[in-house]
């Protein structure tokens, strides 16, 4: 009796041929994309390049923007620092007088001043020193506050607090005085001049 190896199973049986074309058949499925599958990946390599460069614009776009504000911001904070400066001279030039040097005291004023308070001031200088060394009025002021009402690239509204102290031929020993003025400042060329004085309440 010969042996023969173990039974097959019925339809277990698989030809060479039929190997072959299944494997084949498996092979061509995975490796040839459907023209779907092209598309998509066509699209994902396009896509890719364009939204980092998307991203790269934005970033440069939001550093630029970034930049812009930080220079118009340390602008403004120069410019409202120098009206500050021009409203606190041009308060001490008003409320500090030395008989002995009025002139100079209005010629200060007037070069700090412009438009309307200017001219006022002008048409009155005269007077003004005649009456404090007539008078003989000696006042020391100092400004004890200033701020910023309202401000802009061309014109700007200052409120200054101050105190001063007056002696006079009338017997005013160092008597103080407290004032609160405000004023309107102006660019005129390069400078920062004052166009308005007003009492602030």
């Amino acid at each position: 009796m010969t042996r023969t190896g173990a039974a097959e199973a019925p339809g277990d049986e698989t030809t060479d041929d039929e190997a072959t074309a299944t494997v084949d058949g498996s092979a061509d499925t995975l490796d040839e994309p459907t023209p779907e599958r092209g598309s998509a990946h066509r699209l994902r390599r396009a896509v890719v390049p364009l939204a980092a460069a998307l991203l790269v614009a934005g970033a440069g776009a939001t550093t630029w923007w970034t930049h812009a504000e930080t220079v118009a911001d340390t602008e403004r904070v120069a410019l409202d620092g120098r009206y500050l400066s021009a409203a606190r001279q041009m308060v001490l030039n008003l409320i500090t007088v030395d008989p002995a040097d009025a002139s100079a005291v209005t010629d200060r004023i007037l070069d700090g001043g412009t438009g309307e308070f200017r001219s006022e001031f002008a048409s009155r200088a005269d007077s003004f020193v005649s009456v404090v060394r007539q008078a003989a009025v000696s006042t020391k002021g100092s400004v004890t506050e200033a701020g910023i009402e309202r401000s802009d690239s061309r014109t700007a509204s200052v409120l200054v607090a101050a105190t001063s102290t007056v002696t006079n031929g009338a017997g005013a020993d160092n008597e103080p005085r407290v004032w609160r003025l405000r004023l309107t400042l102006a660019h005129d060329g390069d400078r920062i001049l004052t166009s308005k004085v007003d009492f602030a309440v």
